[in-house]
């Protein structure tokens, strides 16, 4: 692993500037990327605290990007990412994370996730301020031998909750299915499902 680091200080009418990076960089090869760095500026009246990380593989991605001022604030973005070997499994995760301490913002947090395999799968949105959700989209299935299950969600501080929840079994008979939907908390609508097949022999 080869590590750079530097120090500079500026003066500017009587007043200190000061810089310092560190920058570790164990491969440049961009399949097999491990790159991370930290730096530090100080300002008056602020200093500044940034760290990084970069790496990645055949298969996967991982960056993070980390700035903490001194004044209670913070910008954080982080991405993730997970290529299986087949098409049919792959994982997908971001983040966004902002610190700004004022009367009508504080928090603000942004994810977002993406997976699929053959037999799962998953995409969820969230946006979430000063701790309160403004917005929330989660959906996923599951299919399994015999058995299938299907799940949607929206939910938002400024409407009811929208779900709907699908499962249903056929790995033998009788086949059995349940559909519910709930868009607000005495609003449901219920649907039940019992199928019996019998093959009847003429002679």
């Amino acid at each position: 692993m080869e590590t750079f680091t530097a120090n500079m200080i500026f003066n500017k009418e009587s007043v200190a500037y000061k810089v310092s990076v560190e920058v570790k960089e164990a491969s440049s090869d961009i399949k097999h990327l491990s790159h991370s760095g930290k730096m530090r500026i100080v300002i008056p009246n602020d200093d500044i605290k940034t760290v990084w990380e970069i790496r990645t593989t055949p298969s996967t991605i991982n960056t993070l990007v980390d700035i903490v001022p001194s004044r209670n604030n913070r910008f954080k973005l982080q991405f993730d990412s997970n290529m299986g070997m087949e098409a049919t499994n792959s994982k997908i995760a971001a983040g966004f994370e902002l610190l700004i301490p004022t009367e009508h913002l504080k928090e603000l947090k942004v994810d977002f996730l993406h997976e699929y395999r053959s037999d799962y799968g998953r995409v969820m949105f969230s946006v979430i301020k000063d701790q309160a959700n403004v917005v929330l989209y989660d959906q996923d299935y599951q299919l399994l031998p015999g058995s299938f299950t299907f799940n949607h969600k929206i939910s938002s501080m400024y409407t009811e909750d929208f779900i709907i929840k699908f499962a249903s079994s056929y790995a033998a008979m009788p086949y059995l299915g349940e559909l519910k939907v709930t868009w607000a908390p005495y609003q449901v609508i219920t649907v039940n499902t019992n199928i019996f097949l019998q093959r009847i022999w003429n002679f």
